[in-house]
């Protein structure tokens, strides 16, 4: 099994590998082959604060590219879009209501980002 490692947005972020609980580092732009046999656990989390997910096999000899979730960001983008045009509308910044808006938002990625934020695409 190769697993492939592409993360444009940050440099420095590394993803962490795991089969049958041996672990492997992975910096951006690296690939990792692994030998693995069918049954066996392929668990994967970049960075500090994501969870650790399962990379659900049918081939030993399959690829996969673990990248960041691009579909996940541009909702986000358009979500903070949305926010900032509230905001122009209301036109009033020192309102709580300005402030719990941009707290709400943010949580709400940073939730979703710990579940959803990388993914292991098949690469074909």
């Amino acid at each position: 099994m190769k697993i492939y490692y592409n993360n444009a947005m940050s440099k420095k972020m590394t993803a962490n590998v795991w089969v049958n609980d041996k672990h492997y580092d992975l910096a951006t732009n690296d690939h990792l082959e692994l030998n693995v046999q069918r049954g066996d656990t392929v668990q994967y989390k970049v960075g500090k604060f994501s969870a650790k997910r399962t990379i659900n096999f049918q081939s030993p000899s399959a690829s996969f590219s673990i990248e960041p979730d691009k579909k996940l960001q541009g909702i986000y983008i358009a979500i903070m879009l949305a926010v900032l045009l509230l905001l122009w509308y209301m036109k009033s910044e020192n309102s709580p209501l300005v402030y719990v808006i941009l707290i709400v938002a943010l949580a709400g990625y940073e939730a979703v980002n710990y579940f959803r934020g990388y993914m292991a695409r098949p690469m074909h």
